[in-house]
C-alpha cells in the first residue's frame, strides 16, 4: 500500500511499490477523474502534469513492477501549485528542477517541454494490457483487455476518455508515461510492434526501423515526428518472441552504438525476405524445414544453415511466429517500395 504523507498543507507524497498503489494515488489523492489535464512533460526521469491548478510530479521505478525487483515509484501531488517556488520542490525530492524566479508552473512552461492538452477527464478505464497503444483507442478496447476497476488484479494502465473529444489518453502505471492519442496515432495491430514514433523509447521499444533520407537522425518522441516507422518490442519471454527476434536480427544490421541509425539497402535484405516469404507460405515447422533444405536459400550464417536454426525453433508456436513475420514483412515491403531501404537502430 502506498504511504501518503503530508509534507505541507497542500503537498502529498506517495511511495508506490505496485501499479495498484499508483492507481490509488491518482484516483484517491489526485482525484484524476473529472479534472482537467492542462499540460504535461518530462525532465530526465521525472514526469510532470498540471491538473487543474495542481501539479503532479512522478518518477517511475528503475525496473517495471514485478515480484523479482524491489522497485518504488515516487509521486508528489501539490493541490495548489500556483504559488510554489521551484526550489522548494527540488528540496522536497531532490529532483533536478532548475531554480528560478516565479512559480514551478512558470518554470516548467519556460523549459519548452510542455505538451498542451486542455481536456477534462470524463472516465478512467482500467486496462490489463497495452492494446491501447498498438491495437485500438483505449475507449474501444475489448472487454477481455479491461478490468472492473483500479483495484482489480492484473492492472497495467489507465485509458482516459475526455469530455466532448475524439482524443483519448493512455497512462502507463508502470512507467508513469502519459500519451495523448488523437486521430494521428498509428496502430500496428500486433502486440510485439508499435508504429507510433512517440513509443520509440524504452521500455516500449528495443529496436526501431524507419524510412528516412540520407544522414537520417533518430526519431523524435515529442509528437511531431512524421516519418514512417516500426518499433520492435523486447523479444524475450517466450519461444515465439525469441524466434521472431532471431529472424529480425538476421535481416537488419545496426550500428554498434545506441541511437545511431544504420542504413539497410533493399539488396541487403533480399535473402532474408525470401526466407520470410517461405515462412508465410507454410503452416508448420516440418514442411518449412523441407523447403529450406533446398540449395536455393543462402545459409543463415557461416556456421549454421536455416534448417539447423529452425530445428531450434520447433518449440515455438509456428502460427504465432508466422503472424508476427507477416506484420514485419508487410511493413518492410511497403517501406522498400517507398524508399528502397530502411534505417535501423537500437535504443537503451
Amino acid at each position: 500500500m502506498f504511504n501518503a504523507i503530508t509534507a505541507s498543507e497542500s503537498r502529498l507524497e506517495g511511495a508506490c511499490t505496485c501499479t495498484h498503489d499508483v492507481a490509488r494515488f491518482l484516483m484517491e489523492i489526485v482525484e484524476l477523474q473529472g479534472r482537467v489535464i492542462k499540460c504535461y512533460g518530462r525532465i530526465g526521469d521525472t514526469q510532470w502534469m498540471i491538473v487543474d491548478d495542481g501539479l503532479l510530479l512522478t518518477t517511475g521505478p528503475d525496473n517495471v513492477f514485478s515480484t523479482f525487483h524491489d522497485t518504488t515509484a515516487h509521486l508528489v501531488w501539490i493541490e495548489d501549485a500556483a504559488g510554489e517556488e521551484s526550489f522548494t520542490i527540488e528540496q522536497l525530492l531532490d529532483w533536478s528542477f532548475p531554480a528560478g524566479d516565479g512559480s514551478i508552473i512558470d518554470t516548467l512552461r519556460s523549459l519548452k517541454i510542455a505538451i498542451d492538452v486542455g481536456l477534462r477527464v470524463e472516465r478512467v478505464i482500467s486496462l490489463c494490457t497495452d492494446s491501447g497503444l498498438h491495437a485500438f483507442p483505449p475507449n474501444e478496447v475489448p472487454v477481455s483487455d479491461s478490468l472492473d476497476g483500479y483495484w482489480s488484479k492484473g492492472l497495467h494502465a489507465f485509458g482516459l476518455v475526455f469530455f466532448q473529444s475524439s482524443v483519448t489518453g493512455y497512462l502507463c502505471l508502470e512507467t508513469l508515461h502519459l500519451f495523448i492519442q488523437g486521430l494521428d496515432w498509428r496502430y500496428s495491430g500486433h502486440p510485439w510492434f508499435k508504429m507510433d514514433p512517440r513509443l520509440a523509447m524504452p521500455p516500449y521499444t528495443e529496436y526501431v526501423l524507419f524510412v528516412g533520407q540520407d544522414d537520417a537522425k533518430v526519431l523524435s518522441i515529442d509528437g511531431n515526428e512524421k516519418r514512417y516507422c516500426l518499433c520492435l518490442d523486447l523479444m524475450f519471454g517466450s519461444f515465439e518472441r525469441w524466434a521472431t527476434g532471431k529472424l529480425f536480427h538476421h535481416a537488419f544490421k545496426t550500428s554498434d552504438w545506441e541511437n545511431e541509425p544504420y542504413y539497410n539497402s533493399k539488396e541487403s535484405l533480399i535473402s532474408s525476405l525470401k526466407v520470410w516469404r517461405a515462412i508465410l507460405a507454410h503452416r508448420d515447422w516440418k514442411t518449412l524445414y523441407v523447403e529450406l533444405c533446398k540449395d536455393t536459400y543462402e545459409p543463415y550464417s557461416e556456421y549454421a544453415t536455416w534448417p539447423k536454426l529452425f530445428k531450434e525453433f520447433e518449440q515455438a508456436d509456428f502460427l504465432e511466429v508466422r503472424e508476427a513475420i507477416q506484420c514485419l514483412y508487410d511493413w518492410v515491403s511497403a517501406a522498400l517500395d517507398a524508399a528502397g531501404g530502411v534505417y535501423a537502430y537500437f535504443v537503451r
